[in-house]
């Protein structure tokens, strides 16, 4: 009997300490998580203090990389490069800014040097407009043209583009115009119903004849529906079209497009695309901007693109403005 009793607390005291072998790994591994996490968390405040590339692989971006919407509108170091620009543009086509002001008239597409550069505008009497095409990637100095009054009236004008310094390559470049009155050299306002780059971009202009029917809508109540329809005439085939509904506003991100992706374009001649305004649409006004562009095959990169020549012109054209009251 008092054998079996000593042998009790043997078993108790090797059962104890095959416990603590098992507890003793698992409190030492979360101990090294624990020492790896406050690593980390150090390595990151350390960042946020001054920026290295290797915090790059604890998630802390570069402070100084430009944002996607600065991006959008002007090219900078620390941009995507020309590589991803070609790219964009290939497949997304012409580029213009996710915010606009009614003082200037911006946009991103390819140039070439001896290209027929039109342009559909209107601004008010006694101002003058100026485009400046300013190419990137070192592939040209800017230039500028004055392009002629239109008192107030709708004008088209074109032009050759001559491109100093492109060596007579297709190459990435930013569009803008704005207006200003002669009298005062203060700005005004610039509407550009239709602009391209391009042997096709010529005629009257390679889109046209956008129209709204009707030109203002009461925002339906209930589950009314009110159709309001868009129409636009393609002088030419293209390769992609896409159709953007613009909402004039101030906020980033506040205008609302349709669709978001471009679609293949059947042929030249009438389009139309309907928008079916409910309850939910925002007040205000809107502008329908159609772009359409050739991808050149689709297969550009670095390499090829700059032998594309005339199979990367585009060009932008809108509608006047729809009001939702």
């Amino acid at each position: 009997m008092e054998e079996s009793w000593t042998r009790v607390p043997r078993i108790l005291i090797a059962l104890a300490m095959a416990i603590c072998l098992l507890v003793q790994p698992t409190s030492a591994t979360s101990q090294d998580r624990s020492t790896r996490s406050s690593n980390v968390a150090q390595m990151v405040q350390r960042c946020h203090r001054l920026w290295v590339p290797d915090c790059a692989n604890y998630g802390v971006e570069d402070p100084n990389k430009p944002r996607p919407a600065d991006c959008a509108i002007t090219w900078q170091p620390g941009c995507p490069g020309e590589d991803q620009a070609v790219q964009s543009l290939v497949r997304g086509g012409p580029s213009i800014p996710t915010t606009r002001t009614p003082l200037q008239f911006s946009a991103r597409g390819f140039i070439q040097n001896g290209w027929p550069i039109v342009i559909k505008y209107r601004v008010p009497a006694g101002a003058i407009a100026t485009l400046t095409v300013t190419p990137l990637f070192g592939g040209g100095a800017p230039f500028r043209q004055v392009l002629p009054a239109s008192e107030g009236s709708d004008r088209l004008y074109s032009f050759v583009a001559r491109v100093p310094g492109s060596k007579e390559k297709v190459v990435v470049a930013d569009y803008t115009i704005a207006a200003r009155d002669e009298a005062s050299n203060a700005a005004v306002p610039v509407t550009i119903l239709g602009f391209g780059a391009g042997p096709r971009a010529v005629g009257s202009i390679a889109i046209d004849k956008i129209r709204t029917d009707p030109p203002t809508v009461q925002r339906p109540t209930g589950k009314s529906i009110t159709l309001l329809t868009f129409t636009y005439f393609l002088e030419n085939d293209w390769d992609l079209v896409s159709e953007d509904l613009w909402r004039a506003c101030t906020k980033l991100f506040c205008q609302w497009s349709h669709p978001t992706n471009p679609y293949a374009a059947p042929t030249g001649g009438p389009h139309t695309w309907e928008w079916k305004v409910n309850r939910k649409a925002k007040l205000g006004q809107y502008q329908l901007v159609i772009r359409a562009w050739h991808t050149c095959g689709a297969q550009v990169n670095l390499q090829t693109y700059g032998q594309c020549g005339k199979q990367l012109d585009w060009v932008v054209g809108s509608a006047g403005p729809v009001f939702i009251q």
